[in-house]
């Protein structure tokens, strides 16, 4: 096995190739229209003090046109919370204007590559406390392994709410496994951090669900009173809803209710959408037929856009976890069956009514967020068996391979600041013309 100045070595490697992927990547302009309607209100936010994106510096198709006005399509708290670093910056007379290059790149690190870096931080620290069986000669190792080798890196290099939904997610789980549970201080951070992911990222309302059902069961398995039960529900429950509610007050004075502009397809009625309710996520089904469904599920899962086939450690995290529902009934299956259960539940969501697959984010930019809930499944996996660390090397190996393809996006400009799938990008080596392979993103139903 690998010796302790090989394993420091490797560590140094991979912590200096993290920094430097993200940090020469790191986009220092907003090309996609997803990242320019989130700056868009960045700076409307901090320059104008609303969320109307008509006089800023960004333009961007992603809008809605509401009572004379447009306003982003994005979820609102997500930006109301990314322009705090422009504000600063601002104060001391930076702006989008003069600046444009240099406010982009900077607010996409702070924003997207420094939580990251804190939530790793947080997993090695917790699993260096809690799983014993863990050589710590290999726990950083093991940690970078999974930071280098799942699709939460390329998600970095530009500004989108998935990736911080997903830090926000494993925030909460990391807290549930290795603290316990009953403890107000625990109660309260899991509660902040699950409600505010479902403010980023509709779909995280689901495991925000789902993982309260999971606190209910460990709950009634503690050996403490009703009524201590009931309180901690609460405290949990109530600070859950903290940010769910300023998220509905937020839409209310822009849409005039409880939910953002994207699930209004009214309000993509301008002469100059290029939305409606054929190509929007959320309106209507994505598909006309149980087998169109499939193929789309396909798509999305193993096939050229597959998530799973660019994130092989997280398809085994997910083999993992059914593997583990077949061992005795303890808190860890019942977390097993929390993962596996909003893992489905998310999937079988964006393959009915996620449209487009995703358009040309790379991989499935809607499944990034619950990555991070195979983190624990995964280290304790690694407890036993050499054999398993050298397979969870190779694949996330193999993952960084193509995270490299992503991130560098070897098609450069062509097209257009989007990175489509890895397997797309190959295809530009033997020799296709660029106007060629800018026409290989997927169209679904062709």
């Amino acid at each position: 096995m690998l010796s302790q100045k090989t394993i420091k070595i490797s560590s140094y490697i991979l912590i200096v190739l993290i920094i430097g992927l993200v940090l020469f990547y790191t986009r220092f302009e907003a090309i996609s229209w997803n990242d320019r309607s989130r700056f868009a209100t960045i700076n409307a936010l901090v320059t104008n003090h609303n969320f109307i994106i008509e006089h800023v510096y960004f333009t961007t198709g992603d809008k809605v046109f509401i009572n004379g006005h447009f306003y982003s399509d994005k979820p609102p708290l997500f930006s109301v919370l990314a322009a705090v670093p422009f504000f600063f910056l601002h104060l001391v007379g930076f702006n989008f204007s003069h600046n444009p290059a240099l406010l982009t790149y900077i607010t996409a690190v702070l924003v997207m590559f420094l939580p990251l870096c804190g939530f790793f931080w947080l997993l090695y620290y917790w699993c260096k406390h809690n799983l014993k069986k863990l050589e710590d000669k290999f726990l950083l190792l093991d940690v970078l392994f999974l930071a280098a080798g799942t699709a939460l890196l390329p998600f970095t290099t530009q500004l989108n709410n998935h990736l911080p939904t997903a830090i926000l997610l494993g925030v909460a789980v990391l807290i549930f496994y290795y603290r316990p549970v009953w403890r107000s201080s625990s109660l309260v951070l899991m509660g902040a951090c699950l409600g505010l992911a479902t403010t980023f990222d509709l779909s995280a309302g689901f495991v925000l669900a789902l993982f309260g059902l999971l606190l209910l069961v460990n709950l009634y398995k503690e050996d403490f009173g009703l009524n201590k039960k009931i309180k901690s529900i609460f405290i949990f429950g109530a600070v859950a809803l903290i940010p769910i509610f300023i998220h509905c007050l937020v839409n209310i004075q822009i849409t005039g209710d409880v939910w953002p502009g994207s699930m209004h397809p009214e309000f993509f009625n301008y002469p100059s959408s290029q939305f409606t309710d054929a190509n929007l996520t959320g309106a209507g089904f994505a598909v006309s037929s149980f087998w169109d469904w499939l193929k789309y599920l396909w798509l999305l899962t193993f096939g050229e856009r597959g998530f799973f086939l660019h994130n092989p450690v997280i398809l085994l995290g997910f083999i993992l976890t059914i593997i583990n529902l077949k061992k005795v009934v303890n808190k860890n299956w019942w977390y097993n069956l929390f993962v596996l259960i909003s893992t489905i539940v998310i999937i079988l969501y964006y393959s009915l009514f996620g449209k487009g697959g995703g358009g040309g984010a790379y991989s499935v930019r809607w499944f990034i967020v619950f990555i991070p809930l195979f983190f624990p499944i995964i280290l304790q996996w690694l407890e036993d068996g050499v054999w398993r660390r050298k397979l969870l090397y190779f694949l996330a190996i193999i993952t960084l391979i193509i995270n490299i393809f992503a991130m560098g996006n070897i098609l450069g400009g062509a097209n257009h600041g989007k990175t489509y799938s890895f397997i797309n990008m190959l295809r530009a080596f033997p020799g296709y013309t660029v106007e060629q392979v800018k026409n290989w993103s997927i169209v679904i139903g062709k």
